[in-house]
């Protein structure tokens, strides 16, 4: 009898969710989507796309929270729906499959068709051309491509072999990177897990003089001027 107890408890709580999607409502995620859109244009927040379909959104704290008409209720929101449904959205738009994705999220077919709805809409609001051909070279190269990139300033008064220095200031620059395998984007749906954990980044981590900073800058920007001729 407690057993037919328990049955019915766990068959209440999963028609109680069923009833309420996990997701948030459509109009809250398609106006975070244009706000999205807007704060990408104007550099307050910044993409970066890793190996295999991984999002990473950037924001620049500073001019975030220095938003006009933005409470602290509004950013909260908008920080749930970027780091979630937008997030999930994204990766789905650009891998082309929606379950492994929102997995965690779906509990019905409703669950299932909201998702789809998030990764069109998601796609027609921030997947651009930028942003395709991007992914298609992050999954298409023979070569390592980067994952993330990281960096901070020290202060260096004192070494070992030449002894005082005259606080010598310099980047400490950590590129992460990884080698793309071979897989085929339907079986990412049953083997999504084990590709994750067959993706190992490396990192490079280098110690930057502003001379070097300015060097890598002239010939980056030479890099992309070629670039941009050429297309």
């Amino acid at each position: 009898m407690a057993e037919t107890k328990e049955q019915a408890k766990k068959i209440k709580k999963k028609a109680q969710r069923r009833s309420k999607s996990v997701l948030e409502p459509m109009d809250h995620i398609l106006e975070a989507l244009r706000d999205c859109n807007q704060l990408m244009d104007k550099g307050i927040i910044t993409l970066e796309l890793q190996y295999p379909y991984r999002v990473v959104f950037r924001v620049d704290e500073e001019r975030f929270k220095s938003l006009e008409n933005w409470d602290n209720e509004k950013q909260k929101k908008f920080r749930r729906l970027l780091s979630e449904e937008i997030t999930l959205g994204l990766q789905s738009a650009l891998s082309g499959d929606v379950i492994p994705n929102f997995i965690p999220f779906i509990d019905s077919k409703k669950d299932r068709e909201k998702a789809k709805l998030i990764t069109e809409e998601t796609r027609k609001h921030l997947v651009t051309e930028n942003i395709k051909s991007l992914s298609h070279l992050k999954h298409s190269s023979k070569n390592h491509v980067i994952q993330s990139f990281d960096w901070e300033i020290n202060t260096k008064e004192r070494d070992r072999r030449l002894g005082q220095l005259s606080r010598m200031r310099y980047a400490t620059v950590s590129l992460w990177h990884t080698q793309p395998e071979p897989f085929e984007p339907t079986s990412r749906i049953f083997f999504w897990p084990s590709i994750i954990d067959r993706t190992k980044a490396q990192s490079l981590t280098l110690d930057l003089h502003p001379y070097d900073i300015k060097g890598l800058i002239n010939d980056l920007t030479k890099i992309l001027k070629a670039l941009e001729e050429d297309s």
